[in-house]
């Protein structure tokens, strides 16, 4: 079984030094996916850097998982491969649209195959896919641990709000994001 080293790329770069920058194209803006994509084309494999760089692979780990649809995506195809009308029937709440540029921009990570035979287009895990199904995996199990108490802090956050409402406390419900800022000024 070959190295994993995307997986260790990341590792490292959450928790050491910067030692080796990828060099970008003056066309590349450093902190980008493609100046990063581009380090990797380029060999840069030694990468040790922080993940508070703005060109640290840690940080297009983060671009890819942090869009919305992106991990339910790969999370639906780490199951089986499936059609596009398939995904949009599993996946809740997905457009066609929004599902076409998610599928788009999991291939242009490498992430995803699209196979087309005979008519039948089929989209499919590369095996690059296949190495961010177990951190899905993690991140599944902390939401169905977690996920209660995170919607019981928003629920509490909302009865604050309806609370100050009635007291007529409206500074607290229309500037409390704002911070102490935004309430010296009302």
């Amino acid at each position: 079984m070959g190295e994993d080293v995307p997986g260790r790329l990341i590792a490292d770069a959450m928790r050491s030094p910067p030692s080796v920058a990828p060099s970008g194209d003056a066309s590349e803006a450093p902190g980008t996916s493609r100046f990063l994509a581009a380090g990797y084309r380029r060999g840069v494999r030694a990468y040790s850097g922080s993940v508070f760089l703005s060109d640290c692979p840690a940080r297009l780990a983060i671009e890819i998982i942090a869009d919305k649809w992106a991990v339910v995506v790969l999370f639906a195809l780490s199951r089986e491969p499936c059609r596009h009308g398939e995904l949009v029937d599993l996946i809740g709440g997905i457009s066609r649209k929004v599902l076409t540029q998610t599928l788009r921009r999991l291939q242009g990570y490498g992430l995803v195959d699209r196979h087309a035979e005979g008519g039948r287009v089929e989209y499919v895990l590369t095996d690059l896919g296949r190495t961010l199904v177990e951190p899905i995996a993690v991140l599944t199990e902390w939401a169905h641990v977690h996920g209660g108490a995170v919607v019981e802090f928003q629920e509490s956050q909302a009865d604050q709000a309806i609370g100050s409402v009635a007291r007529g406390d409206v500074t607290t419900v229309v500037m409390g994001d704002m911070g102490d800022s935004g309430r010296d000024r009302a």
